[in-house]
Formats: C-alpha cells, sequence, structure tokens
C-alpha cells in the first residue's frame, strides 16, 4: 500500500511540474516583466507567489508577485552553468533590454556556449524543467509547518552568489530564518540542561544554566524582533506564528509579561551571560524577575539567591531601584 502511494505521490508532483513547465514555456514567448494578462494560474498558485502578493490578492498582485519570484529564482538556478543562459532566455541581462523571443535565444545561446538550433531544442527545455522543478522546491519549503527548520545540505565547495539583488535578498532571508532557528536551538539547549542538573541535585550548576536560558531567551526574542521589522508583523512561511510560539518549540518556560520580554530582548545584546545579567539586575524589576525565572525553572525557590551570580547586593531580592516590591507581580505573572 505505502509503494503505491508513495507512486501516486510522485506522479501527482511529475503532473504538476510539467504543467509548470508548460506555463514556463508560454512565458518565455513575451518574457520579462510580466504583463497584467499573464494568466499562468499555476504558477500563481505558487505558496511563494501566494506569501509574496499576501492574502487574497487580485491578479495583477499575483502577477507582480511571480514576477519577483521569478528573478530570484532565475539568480540562484542550478545548475549554475545554465543560470545566465536561463537569465537571458527570459529577457534579463545578458539579454538586451526589450529583445524579442528570438534575440533572447541567440543571447541564451551564447551565455551557454551552444548553437541556437542546438540550444532551442536541447538546453532550453532543460532550463525550463530546472526552473520548474526550483519552484515547486520553493513553495513546499514554503508551504511547510513552521515548526520545521530550513532543511541543511552538505556544501560541495565554496558558493559564488551573483552579483543580482534578487540572489542577495533569497540568502539574507535564509540567512534570517537561520539566525532565528539558531536561537530556537540555543534556548533549547539550555533548557535541556536545566533539567538534567535539577534531577541530579546540582542546583548550584542548574541555577547557572538557568540564567544562561535567560539570556537564550532574551537573545530569541530579540532576532524574532528583528525578523518581524524585516519581513511583517509574522514569523515563518505561515505568516501565523508569534515569538512564544517559536519558544514553545524550545521548551517550557514560564510565560512573561511583555514589559519583561523587552527587557530581555534589549538586554540580550551582551556579549555573555554575566554581562546580560547585570544588565537584567540593574533593570526596573529585573531582580524580581530573575528570581521567579530561576524559581521556575529548577522548582527551588531562589528568593535569598538572586543577586548571587553578579556579586550585586546592594539591591535586595525582590525590590526595584526604587525599593518597591516586585517579586509579588513578577511570580503572580509567571504562574
Amino acid at each position: 500500500m505505502t509503494t503505491v502511494v508513495q507512486h501516486r505521490s510522485d506522479q501527482l508532483a511529475a503532473d504538476e511540474s510539467a504543467a509548470l513547465t508548460d506555463e514556463l514555456r508560454a512565458l518565455v514567448r513575451k518574457g520579462l516583466p510580466l504583463g497584467p494578462a499573464t494568466g499562468a494560474p499555476r504558477l500563481t498558485a505558487l505558496a511563494t507567489v501566494a506569501a509574496r502578493a499576501g492574502d487574497g490578492a487580485e491578479p495583477a498582485a499575483r502577477t507582480e508577485a511571480l514576477d519577483w519570484v521569478l528573478r530570484r529564482t532565475l539568480a540562484r538556478l542550478d545548475p549554475e552553468g545554465l543560470r545566465e543562459a536561463a537569465k537571458a532566455l527570459f529577457g534579463l541581462p545578458p539579454a538586451r533590454a526589450g529583445a524579442n523571443l528570438t534575440e533572447r535565444r541567440e543571447a541564451a545561446a551564447a551565455a551557454a556556449g551552444r548553437e541556437v538550433h542546438h540550444f532551442r531544442k536541447r538546453i532550453e527545455p532543460q532550463i525550463l524543467a530546472a526552473l520548474a522543478h526550483a519552484l515547486q522546491r520553493d513553495a513546499a519549503v514554503q508551504a511547510r509547518p513552521w515548526a520545521s527548520p530550513p532543511p541543511v545540505r552538505p556544501g560541495t565547495g565554496r558558493r559564488v552568489l551573483p552579483s543580482d539583488v534578487f540572489a542577495w535578498e533569497a540568502v539574507e532571508h535564509e540567512e534570517a530564518l537561520t539566525r532565528l532557528w539558531a536561537a530556537v536551538y540555543a534556548l533549547r539547549a539550555e533548557l535541556l540542561a536545566v533539567e538534567r542538573l535539577t534531577s541530579m541535585g546540582d542546583m548550584a550548576e542548574a541555577t547557572a544554566e538557568a540564567d544562561t536560558a535567560l539570556w537564550r531567551y532574551g537573545h530569541l526574542h530579540a532576532e524574532a524582533r528583528r525578523y518581524q521589522a524585516a519581513y511583517g508583523g509574522a514569523l515563518l512561511p505561515d505568516q501565523a506564528a508569534a515569538p512564544h510560539d517559536l519558544i514553545a518549540l524550545a521548551g517550557w518556560t514560564p510565560r512573561l509579561p511583555q514589559a519583561d520580554t523587552a527587557l530581555l530582548a534589549d538586554a540580550a545584546t551582551a556579549t555573555s551571560a554575566h554581562l546580560f545579567m547585570l544588565s537584567v539586575h540593574a533593570a526596573p524589576g529585573g531582580t524580581a524577575l530573575l528570581t521567579a525565572w530561576r524559581t521556575a525553572l529548577t522548582g527551588t525557590d531562589h528568593t535569598d539567591t538572586a543577586p548571587a551570580s553578579v556579586g550585586q547586593t546592594s539591591v535586595p531580592p525582590g525590590t526595584g531601584p526604587d525599593g518597591a516590591d516586585t517579586t509579588a507581580t513578577t511570580e503572580e505573572t509567571m504562574r
């Protein structure tokens, strides 16, 4: 049964790829930029195009988004040896702006180092198939559940990016996603360490790891804030994940009020957990926050030990710089 289902899935994927290739072949006739009467219903329905255009976008917005997606995909098309020829075929440099299909094919054939007739018969179908595959692959990644981190593959050599703004944008977004997920896993590692050390009864080390976990927690919020500033109000491809959703993937943490998460994100620019803790202690309510965090993660009352790791003794645990008792508010929120 599994073999039959897999065969059916592979057949559907092949059919979809062939349909995308047919639509790309039609787009080649006029090249880029795409006109308002582009059509291409399968291409404009791709998840990458829909995400670029926005929910419920009009056909014109979908066409504009498809134009952007095509340019970005062409800029990083594999195999690299077909990239310049593919760009020329669609009317991008090295082709001349405004060139007709014959002129674009000549430029593409020259870029591929092939005779024009051979290029049209042999190389052009390869380019369209490779482009369809790349579009299909990127759409699958876009539609993937947001809880899946970006895939990693072995590098076979130093990658040289083309001097193309779309290639730069694509890599910049991948870089932002990677930093975001790196922050998720860094927090998860510290939370696992706290669980292990607490179970072993080593409360001193568990408390130190809890402090580092708080630093990683703040760093994840800072990365999420940076990602949202660059790519919109939601996180990751599903356009629905919030920062606390990512934190939940790392493991259980007490839910903090927004003011505390903002404080931690600001302090997380520190280059070490020690400097981060100094910043947290110095902030209004910071000592109470740390006390409640340590207690929540380790299950041990830390009311009398919060300042110990950074040597701060001038501010009693549970009080802010103005002497006000802040422990109750923070601890109540964490419950």
